[in-house]
């Protein structure tokens, strides 16, 4: 029998370009065989890690116009993701503070944020004590599995 063709990456980049349009998607992440492919779509320059900053990469625009150039820079510190797709909460109801901030220290105990997933409330936590460097959603909003919700640094 025969094997399938695989595709190009051009072919593959319009693949997942025609998918996301269809279903109206702003950002897709796949991985496969040690390959990821990170696609978003907008006008706003997107950081990418690479380890030469001063290289640029245009990006594809919703429009097909002049897409802008994207600065490329290594990134810091660890991502922690999303378990789950569901709802973030960032604190446990709307009057009470949020579990953690930029710069907040914790431990594998500490819960970083919910996720409501079938009205069932999950809480994150982190597999090992870090300082949160950034919180990479916002509150209330739909999450998918392994989105990065929190970029931090072990301590």
């Amino acid at each position: 029998m025969p094997r399938e063709k695989s595709p190009s990456a051009t072919e593959l980049l319009q693949q997942v370009s025609d998918i996301m349009e269809e279903r109206d998607l702003t950002e897709v992440l796949l991985r496969e065989d040690g390959i990821t492919l990170k696609v978003r779509r907008g006008s706003e320059p997107v950081p990418v890690a690479f380890s030469q900053p001063s290289d640029t990469v245009p990006l594809p625009s919703a429009d097909q116009a002049e897409p802008p150039a994207v600065q490329l820079t290594p990134e810091v510190g660890e991502l922690i993701r999303s378990p789950m797709v569901g709802l973030f909460y960032a604190s446990q109801s709307p009057e009470a503070a949020a579990y953690v901030e930029v710069g907040s220290v914790v431990s594998e105990d500490d819960t970083l944020c919910l996720i409501e997933a079938m009205k069932i409330f999950n809480e994150v936590k982190p597999d090992f004590p870090c300082e949160i460097l950034e919180i990479l959603v916002e509150d209330t909003t739909t999450v998918e599995f392994d989105q990065p919700l929190f970029r931090v640094r072990r301590i």
